[in-house]
């Protein structure tokens, strides 16, 4: 290996970084110098992209050591077939956009080419470190240059969006600091490589911290790819930024995804002993829902870019779907997919543009006239609207992408079931045989018994031995006795509306916080809104131990104003007891007695207490009859204990056990 191949990998990442401190000194230049210098410098990234293709195109993955240090104190970047197709995207992705922006959209506000530099910085990074520490750090640098963009040019939407994009995105990197913090607490090391090594051999007291450091990395993961219910920062941040912006940004999902794969193939991979496969029962299903909401969000979109915003998030669960396989097809399918549906994604984006421009007020809405559809249906191939324009060889692409993903789905299936089918077959012949019915005698006395010990006190009481379950064997199933039938009756009783609609308050609910966390009050996302918070309950309604009652509304009211008082005044005194002397503070752990007997009664106590600052809920007793609390300053526990029971329990007692 000459020397130029020795250093490829470090030049994707010093290339944007020396560019955007040159443009950042050259801020007063003229625009003609400004623009000569981000366009050489962006188009210089293809060919770089292109050699180390080439180069690791043979399998060789190019391993750089920056200040030349081993793992685990050195820092390393690492070039393999995955990185370079990434690079390579991502270079296309930034030059035909920037070539959109030259024509008049970096002008609209200050710095656009220092952050759009800043920005490829941060992604060519994130895809070549082998640093998990570090891949935080290129993060956080796509993500600073990313709240620049998205505001550049200004505009209420814009302002809008950039709040709610930078506050959750904030969240995620407190996660991942999080994550990270604890796995090198557990490790010694964050070295990818290093890491996937150690935790293969992770000791049984330590396996609940991995794992939760694990799940907190995939939920930042999930976060920035825009995987359901994580997606809702997206849709409003597309669609109000500028389109080159809105198209750069159609790879920085991918960074989510790419994170993924990278991850949880080498770190949680078959070969992590306890730890492995760690998302297997958690990223197809969330893969497969964001693929369906992302398609009822573009089909309930008023505008064009948003529509596309969901067409994102669509393209995003397929994506991740054919990751969840979990073999050399199905990842082989997603990484064919992967490109073509970030550069169509990103061209749907800069076509939006001049169609919003040249509608005049109009912009981007996707009606003009109550009896007339603008943007029309595809055609017979099943193209969306947004894609008008496209060549038919972009369609067809995507086409063969979206069917190699499905095609690796089914036969994948299709050899589960088999496998399930044979695995059956050789379990089913034991060396002895009971009779059958054998079997199914004892299975229903164990059910009668479980469901017997399910029944709550209170229900024992009012109704002794008549509701109590009684399981029979009759004609080869299961069935309940004459003994359940008063129940049952009473549970099918039950008005029509009340089975179909069980907790109109919290369907009305999810779908006014369904509307906030979208920023958009439209008529397809409140029939959205509509369907979700009646799907959620309807579906988990079997679930429910009990009916909510609430008798006392006003009481109900009044607590969530003293929560509200408390949570507000015990801010102000605990930021005074820390920056007070830290001797002068008195913490203790003190027990309430509980006089609630609800488990939905209990947990708002607790919860209540812990958010109120300076105390924290610890644990319940195992016969719910206290509740230790652990207090940062206390002067009289008698007197906290009597306050607590006075401000928080007595309202929640009338509240909820009043009924």
């Amino acid at each position: 290996m000459n020397g130029l191949s020795m250093h490829l990998p470090i030049l994707p990442v010093l290339l944007p970084l020396v560019a955007g401190i040159v443009l950042l000194a050259l801020r007063s230049a003229p625009l003609a110098v400004q623009h000569s210098i981000s366009l050489a410098a962006t188009a210089a990234l293809v060919p770089l992209a292109l050699a180390l293709l080439a180069t690791a195109s043979d399998g060789t993955q190019l391993v750089y050591k920056l200040g030349n240090w081993d793992a685990p104190f050195g820092i390393v970047l690492v070039a393999d077939r995955l990185a370079a197709w990434m690079l390579m995207a991502t270079a296309l992705v930034a030059l035909f956009a920037l070539l959109h922006a030259l024509r008049g959209d970096d002008v609209q506000g200050r710095h656009f080419h220092v952050l759009y530099q800043l920005q490829l910085f941060g992604l060519n990074g994130a895809f070549l470190t082998g640093d998990l520490f570090n891949l935080f750090v290129f993060f956080e640098i796509l993500l600073l240059a990313s709240y620049g963009l998205l505001l550049h040019g200004g505009g209420r939407l814009r302002v809008k969006a950039g709040l709610h994009f930078v506050v959750i995105n904030l969240v995620g990197s407190t996660l991942f600091l999080f994550a990270v913090g604890t796995l090198y607490g557990v490790t010694g090391t964050l070295n990818m490589a290093d890491l996937a090594v150690k935790l293969a051999r992770t000791v049984p007291e330590n396996l609940a911290l991995v794992e939760a450091a694990g799940l907190l990395l995939f939920g930042v993961f999930a976060l920035k790819a825009a995987l359901l219910p994580l997606h809702l920062w997206l849709p409003a941040a597309y669609a109000h930024t500028s389109a080159p912006v809105a198209a750069l940004f159609a790879i920085m999902t991918k960074v989510g995804a790419y994170s993924i794969l990278r991850v949880y193939s080498l770190m949680f991979g078959a070969d992590a002993g306890a730890v492995a496969n760690l998302l297997a029962d958690w990223l197809m299903p969330l893969a497969l829902v964001t693929l369906v909401v992302g398609m009822l969000g573009a089909v309930a979109a008023t505008a064009l870019r948003q529509q596309i915003a969901y067409l994102v998030i669509a393209s995003v669960g397929t994506l991740l779907a054919a990751f969840a396989l979990d073999s050399v097809d199905g990842i082989a399918a997603g990484l064919y997919y992967l490109p073509h549906t970030t550069l169509a994604t990103a061209a749907i984006f800069l076509l939006a543009d001049p169609i919003a421009r040249a509608r005049g007020e109009r912009g981007d809405a996707r009606r003009a006239h109550p009896r007339r559809t603008v943007f029309r249906r595809g055609d017979r191939d099943g193209r969306p609207a947004a894609a008008v324009g496209l060549p038919r060889q972009v369609h067809a692409a995507a086409r063969r992408a979206r069917l190699a993903v499905a095609d690796v789905a089914v036969e994948c299936g299709a050899r589960h079931r088999a496998h399930r089918r044979d695995h059956a077959g050789t379990e089913r012949q034991p060396a002895v045989l009971p009779h059958p019915l054998q079997h199914r005698e004892a299975d229903c006395a164990a059910r009668g018994r479980l469901a017997a010990r399910r029944r709550p006190a209170a229900a024992r009481a009012r109704h002794g031995d008549l509701g109590r379950p009684r399981v029979r064997l009759r004609d080869g199933h299961c069935h309940a006795t004459a003994r359940t039938a008063g129940l049952h009756r009473r549970r099918a009783g039950r008005p029509p509306v009340k089975r179909l609609l069980p907790h109109p308050l919290l369907t009305l609910t999810l779908a006014v916080l369904w509307l906030l966390l979208v920023n958009t009050f439209s008529a397809g996302h409140v029939v959205l809104g509509l369907l979700l918070g009646w799907l959620i309950p309807f579906a988990t309604a079997s679930l429910w131990p009990q009916s909510v009652c609430i008798r006392n509304v006003p009481v109900l009211l009044r607590y969530l104003v003293v929560v509200t008082h408390d949570i507000v005044i015990g801010s102000f005194r605990v930021a005074r007891l820390i920056l007070g002397r830290p001797s002068s503070l008195r913490p203790a752990f003190i027990t309430v007695p509980l006089e609630l007997k609800t488990d939905l009664a209990i947990s708002l106590l607790a919860n209540t207490i812990s958010l109120t600052p300076g105390t924290v809920s610890v644990l319940v007793s195992e016969d719910r009859r206290t509740l230790t609390v652990h207090s940062l300053d206390t002067e009289d526990a008698a007197a906290m204990v009597a306050e607590i029971k006075h401000r928080y329990e007595a309202p929640l007692k009338a509240i909820f056990e009043s009924c």
